[in-house]
């Protein structure tokens, strides 16, 4: 059976069980990392309650999708996993690539790109966060995580995706996206194109389209959507998105859809989320909304079982899909 690397060690993938497949436990900019000691932990506090309420929902496994760049806190996510027993999986990759105003923050990766091709360095960087630990910490990180925006990558940002591909060519960790403004059908494509396995490959945040059409577009390509923005609408609120969904899995796609939120409790404090369209982003928004809503529409226990168990196992040990019900 398939090993995957988890912030206690290596787990069976036939045992994450009920998995959200992206999430974050904090969200740190570069330049923004937090350092008051008292904040810090009050998050923690807050993130352990957090995580003690999904275990209690019946969540046994969380992806934290923050990166070398954005807040990722190795310490802090072990701890969380050894009081709450819940599988936690970190990333490796680079998050700020070619958003504009994203673009204006240096990083020393991206300092360096200025004047030379950085994507050896940073290929090296993911593979040993895979393959040794990241840092001295001794864990491995268990998905690569690539994010691109709308229009093409800039110079900085075609050398993060090259070295990612690299990365997943070479240990076979999937990779899971960061998608905006309609960029999915481009990125499975750009993937697939490189010789990823599509059965390893999540192309995230689709929910924040609402065109079917698009959505199977992407789903041709083989590889799995994340449905994994429920809550946060500040694009497309749940009621849409739970309408596509159900369209969807009526079509018998079931097999190559996850569910997750993309929820930072961090942000919580520092952003106005309890409010608009920011108040239902909350951490067990697919327990005590998603799921029913889906159950009112007709969709069987079978289904979300797929979708929250059965497909976050099957990506990790790179199952192909079976083919798709016709019509």
């Amino acid at each position: 059976m398939k090993k995957v690397n988890a912030v206690l060690g290596e787990v069976s993938a036939d045992r994450l069980g009920t998995t959200l497949m992206h999430e974050h436990f904090f969200i740190s900019p570069p330049g923004t990392a937090k350092t008051d000691a008292a904040a810090m932990e009050r998050d923690y506090s807050e993130l352990l309650k957090e995580v003690g309420d999904l275990r209690q929902l019946g969540v046994t496994t969380i992806a934290d999708a923050n990166l070398i760049d954005n807040g990722r806190n190795v310490e802090l996510a072990k701890k969380v996993s050894e009081r709450t027993g819940v599988n936690v999986i970190l990333s490796t990759g680079i998050y700020y690539v070619n958003e504009e105003e994203t673009e204006r923050v240096s990083t020393p990766f991206k300092s360096r790109s200025q004047t030379i091709d950085v994507s050896q360095e940073l290929y090296e960087r993911f593979v040993e966060e895979i393959t040794v630990g990241i840092g001295n910490t001794g864990v491995k990180a268990g998905l690569i995580k690539i994010k691109t925006g709308k229009g093409q990558p800039t110079r900085y940002g075609g050398m993060v995706v090259k070295a990612a591909i690299r990365a997943h060519l070479e240990t076979g960790v999937p990779i899971i996206t960061h998608t905006e403004l309609g960029m999915g059908l481009e990125q499975a494509s750009h993937l697939i194109s490189e010789g990823i396995n599509p059965a390893k490959a999540v192309v995230g945040h689709m929910c924040d389209n609402t065109d079917i059409l698009f959505d199977v577009s992407v789903l041709e390509k083989g590889v799995y959507l994340g449905f994994d923005r429920f809550g946060f609408e500040r694009v497309t609120t749940d009621a849409l998105k739970i309408a596509c969904l159900v369209g969807l899995l009526s079509m018998g796609f079931a097999n190559r859809i996850l569910l997750s939120q993309d929820y930072a409790p961090a942000w919580q404090r520092s952003l106005p989320f309890r409010t608009g369209k920011f108040a239902p982003w909350v951490h067990n928004r697919i327990f005590k909304h998603t799921l029913p809503a889906l159950k009112a529409a007709g969709i069987g226990e079978d289904k979300i079982h797929t979708m929250m168990v059965e497909n976050p196992r099957r990506l990790f040990e790179g199952q192909q899909q079976e083919e798709v019900p016709a019509g």
